[in-house]
């Protein structure tokens, strides 16, 4: 939980610093995770760049940089400011990197551009095969 808690307290601090916001949706998100140092070079070349299929899982990173960025606020107390219930589409991904590769890259797209991909079809759908 303290690591958790210092991991939000950074990426807050981060984003103060450079003055970013989250946006409330059409966006795509990276999470780059640095490869562990355990790794053989053989797994390191075989891995680098390529989908991280492992924990943490795809949603609990969204989760965790959405708590962090967004924190929930109690307007009963009077508390003012952003609240990631607001945020109502967006893409993520996660590959593998090298050590000091590790980050998290966010684009914003505007509407058009974003739903185009669902232009042939309802959501649920993939590449038009049903899932």
């Amino acid at each position: 939980l303290e690591k958790y808690n210092a991991y939000k307290e950074e990426l807050r601090w981060i984003a103060k610093k450079h003055g970013f916001t989250v946006p409330e949706g059409y966006f795509a998100i990276w999470f780059y995770v640095p490869h562990p140092k355990s790794w053989r070079p053989k797994k390191v070349k075989e891995m680098l760049y390529k989908p991280h299929q492992n924990t943490p899982d795809c949603d609990n990173l969204m989760k965790s940089f959405l708590d962090g960025m967004m924190p929930r606020r109690n307007r009963t107390k009077g508390m003012k400011g952003a609240d990631d219930r607001k945020v109502h589409c967006y893409a993520p991904f996660k590959v593998w990197v090298l050590p000091d590769e590790g980050c998290i890259k966010l684009v914003e797209y505007n509407q058009e551009d974003y739903m185009k991909e669902f232009e042939n079809g309802h959501p649920c759908f993939s590449h038009n095969k049903p899932i």
